[in-house]
This record gives structure tokens, C-alpha cells and sequence, in this order.
């Protein structure tokens, strides 16, 4: 469903098909090949509760969700996996 890829650069990004059927692309930046995983799970998780498949976020990526720094929250609402914060 997701893909990580590695930029010659060092960098990762995330390209995942959105619930209206277009490819999305979640730009991570440095990180390691352990972490890109991680956020690839995590976003597969939240597109499958976003395109109504599932309907619902398990605990564990509910809880990843509200620790994430402001940075990260806010590409994932770019993209439509999350709803934006507010203030």
C-alpha cells in the first residue's frame, strides 16, 4: 500500500494512494531506513481509517499521533490522513 523510498541524498519519503486514488508522497527528510518503516506502517494505518476501510485508528497509532511534533502532524494533514490541529 505505502512505499519508503531513499533519495540519492540520504533522504526518505513515503508514497502511499490516497482514498480518492491519487499517489500522495509524505517527504520525511534524513532518517533512517528503521524509522522510515516505522512512519510506513503508521501511515498505511491511518490511510486505511481515512478511506473508510477500517474506520477506526488502533490505540497504539492514536497515541504515536499525539506525540508527534508539529512538523510531522502537519505534513500528515497536508497529505489528508489527519484532520488539522487546532490552536
Amino acid at each position: 500500500m505505502a512505499s519508503v523510498i531513499s533519495d540519492p541524498n540520504g533522504r526518505k519519503r513515503i508514497q502511499f494512494v490516497a482514498g480518492d486514488g491519487s499517489r500522495r508522497t509524505l517527504r520525511l527528510g534524513k532518517a533512517t531506513a528503521r524509522q522510515a518503516e516505522s512512519i510506513k506502517v503508521r501511515l498505511e494505518q491511518l490511510a486505511l481509517a481515512a478511506t473508510g476501510i477500517t474506520g477506526v485508528i488502533d490505540d497504539e497509532t492514536a497515541k504515536w499521533l499525539t506525540g508527534l511534533d508539529k512538523v510531522m502532524y502537519d505534513k500528515l494533514a497536508a497529505v489528508g490522513l489527519v484532520a488539522p490541529r487546532t490552536s
